[in-house]
């Protein structure tokens, strides 16, 4: 997936997959996005915890950790932050335990978004950042 997206009121997540041709677009791929929205939030967010602890880039996903704790999905970062950086401290696991996903057990409702781009819109998009407006 590309981008997650909420609603003003953060009851819906969409999960936001850009695709750039018709052929881009694979079974395989839907099919793991509608697992993931059959799990749920509280369950994926459990899911990039349990990634977190196992991964050697402590200090990469504590940055995920952060960008969920300002969705309100996660809490209780502080300390796991001091065992972070500025490089990974003894105790780290503890801190990374008292991490608490905040989901709540009802989740969020989760919509799967497929956005296509053609050529001409790619263009105008590559102008306009560019500076070129027409």
């Amino acid at each position: 997936m590309d981008y997650v997206a909420f609603s003003k009121d953060r009851h819906t997540v969409f999960f936001v997959e850009l695709k750039t041709d018709e052929g881009s677009r694979r079974e395989d791929q839907d099919c793991y996005l509608k697992k993931a929205r059959c799990r749920g939030l509280r369950s994926l967010v459990d899911g990039i915890l349990g990634v977190c602890k196992a991964s050697n880039k402590k200090q990469k996903y504590f940055h995920l950790l952060y960008l969920l704790s300002r969705l309100g999905l996660v809490s209780d970062l502080d300390e796991l932050k001091g065992k972070t950086f500025p490089r990974v401290k003894q105790g780290w696991t503890e801190k990374h335990g008292q991490v608490k996903n905040t989901v709540g057990e009802r989740g969020k409702c989760i919509e799967v978004v497929f956005i296509r781009l053609n050529f001409l819109m790619l263009s105008i998009l590559t102008d306009c950042f560019n500076g070129t407006f027409f």
